[in-house]
């Protein structure tokens, strides 16, 4: 799983690609978002965009509602880039449509990009879990679980 981060004032921006969002997928998940938020305390928005994820049933929708009630807490919303119709059917199955704004196409969200980069200048680039830019190759490090250890990641 890469997990990729960029703020922009109080917009927190996340890809995250190659994930298969099952039960320690979505722990995983929101780990890294309650990671960001405590980062930067002024998020309160998320943009999220997916590549390669796989949604598997409800736990998997259970990361985008934990986002949701984070956000909703703080005044804020999620934003949903491109996502893939299963995602955008699942939601609408839930009736959940004013719950995310979603963007469908890239044109449309790399306009978005511009007007956050216009608005709050060049985003800071930390990844807060490992405290180093994500420029570096310390994204692509694995992180794992101790299972033993109520999930807590291992240095």
């Amino acid at each position: 799983m890469e997990f990729y981060s960029r703020y922009y004032g109080e917009y927190a921006y996340f890809r995250v690609k190659d994930l298969n969002l099952d039960v320690l997928g979505t722990i995983r998940f929101k780990r890294e978002l309650i990671a960001a938020a405590a980062f930067n305390e002024e998020v309160k928005n998320f943009i999220l965009q997916f590549q390669d994820v796989t949604f598997n049933d409800l736990t998997s929708f259970s990361a985008l509602m934990f986002a949701r009630r984070y956000t909703l807490g703080k005044g804020g919303r999620v934003v949903l880039v491109t996502p893939k119709p299963k995602v955008t059917n699942l939601i609408k199955l839930a009736k959940l449509e004013y719950a995310f704004d979603i963007i469908e196409t890239e044109e449309a969200f790399e306009t978005m990009l511009q007007g956050l980069k216009e608005t709050y200048g060049e985003p800071e680039d930390v990844d807060p879990l490992l405290g180093e830019y994500s420029g570096s190759e310390a994204l692509k490090a694995p992180k794992k679980f101790d299972f033993e250890d109520d999930f807590k990641f291992i240095e």
